[in-house]
């Protein structure tokens, strides 16, 4: 009896521990509701990360007592607690980091020429 009684409390452990692991999922867009493709979406201290679709909709597995970062080129991230199972998030213009984050693309300028008058 003491063994089956044993048995059954590892088994509700064993259970508990993987009932914290879940999926979430939502859309991802910016302030005037047009969805972001291709978000980057981390899950905070951990390796792991997945990217929205082309209508800015993800899903990604997750313990419950993770922050999720959502971020994208110029805007501004956001942390947020994985406490729901379907999180929407507006991600707002960044304006300040724009120009920082764009490349430099070095424009060509022709140099200017000397016209020899000959008398």
């Amino acid at each position: 009896m003491n063994n089956y009684f044993l048995l059954n409390l590892l088994l509700l452990c064993f259970q508990l521990s993987f009932a914290q692991e879940r999926i979430i999922h939502g859309k991802v867009t910016d302030s005037a509701g047009s969805p972001i493709p291709y978000a980057n979406i981390f899950i905070e201290k951990t390796k792991t990360q997945s990217a929205t679709d082309l209508d800015g909709n993800y899903a990604i597995k997750i313990n419950s007592s993770s922050y999720l970062i959502f971020s994208y080129l110029g805007f501004k991230s956001q942390k947020i607690a994985a406490d729901k199972e379907k999180i929407n998030v507006v991600l707002e213009m960044d304006h300040s980091k724009l120009l920082e984050e764009l490349p430099y693309i070095p424009h060509i300028r022709k140099k200017k020429t000397q016209k020899i008058k000959v008398q």
